[in-house]
């Protein structure tokens, strides 16, 4: 998905440095092609993990909608609710000021086993 969103960027702006990126690193992630493509901009670190959270809380409720009993009008409703938490968040993440790091071993291994699911709605 990072190397999607780079290669969309450069199809937007060809002539952006950035546009070679996909042949140096081909396998980006989606957090830092995002960051890259973010800083990029120019636009502040605010800014930038307010939008990550955004894409990354309202791609979670798309999924939910299409995977479980929910309408899009309760779907639009939680998006709402968790988005009202974001700017908090992201202040205590830009106040702690410590590089940006993830552990979630649970989901790993819950990734691991999705070959063996019988049908997929998402590229992985």
């Amino acid at each position: 998905m990072g190397s999607r969103l780079v290669k969309t960027w450069g199809a937007i702006r060809p002539g952006d440095a950035l546009v070679a990126l996909p042949a140096v690193h081909p396998r980006l992630t989606l957090p830092v092609a995002f960051g890259v493509v973010a800083a990029a901009t120019g636009i502040s670190r605010r800014d930038m993990l307010q939008g990550f959270m955004y894409t990354r809380l309202a791609s979670t409720v798309s999924a939910a909608m299409r995977l479980m009993p929910l309408g899009q009008q309760d779907g639009h409703r939680l998006l709402v609710r968790v988005l009202a938490g974001v700017p908090a968040a992201v202040d205590g993440m830009i106040r702690e000021s410590r590089p940006l790091t993830s552990f979630a071993p649970v989901l790993d291994l819950a990734a691991m086993s999705q070959q063996y699911v019988r049908s997929r709605l998402f590229r992985s």
